[in-house]
């Protein structure tokens, strides 16, 4: 009986330490790279991969492709969309997805542009199951690139959940 009662000690200790330690994914404790989460409109999204200075990859991308303006850099994200509505749904990426970091500006990757970048994810549409990969990217201040947070902005406000960039 103590073994049995020991057991199950362990195992609800684990599982509460696991349940903590879950992000909350607000911008203090965001999702973490290579967690799906849900944004609603039967999406859900998860952030591959970040290149916290992708100056050198946009600018052989594109010969015609600007230097970030002084004080700024490149930043670069691969992200993973799935539907799971019914029927088909469009996800513009242009106007939905920003970033936030420590200088609380916000960045749009249709206002902070970084230019031609390879397989980039403006809109997609999907139907059921459907899962679509792309690239997005900021012109961000420098200082912000390594606590980087993304969220959608199609969320009411005080429902939004952060992704981490970082």
């Amino acid at each position: 009986m103590a073994v049995k009662t020991g057991l199950l000690i362990v195992l609800f200790s684990v599982m509460l330490s696991q349940a903590c330690s879950a992000a909350t994914g607000t911008r203090e404790d965001p999702i973490p790279i290579g967690t799906a989460t849900d944004i609603g409109d039967s999406w859900s999204i998860k952030v591959l991969k970040v290149y916290t200075n992708a100056n050198e990859i946009v600018a052989e991308e594109n010969q015609f492709n600007s230097q970030p303006e002084e004080g700024q850099q490149f930043f670069l994200a691969r992200i993973e969309l799935t539907y799971s509505g019914p029927d088909s749904s469009e996800f513009d990426a242009r106007y939905r997805l920003r970033a936030v970091g420590p200088t609380s500006v916000v960045y749009s990757i249709y206002g902070n542009r970084v230019g031609v970048i390879s397989n980039k994810l403006d809109k997609a549409e999907a139907f059921t199951g459907g899962v679509v990969i792309g690239n997005i990217g900021w012109a961000i201040n420098s200082s912000d690139a390594d606590r980087l947070v993304m969220y959608d902005d199609h969320a009411p406000k005080g429902n939004r959940i952060f992704m981490a960039l970082y």
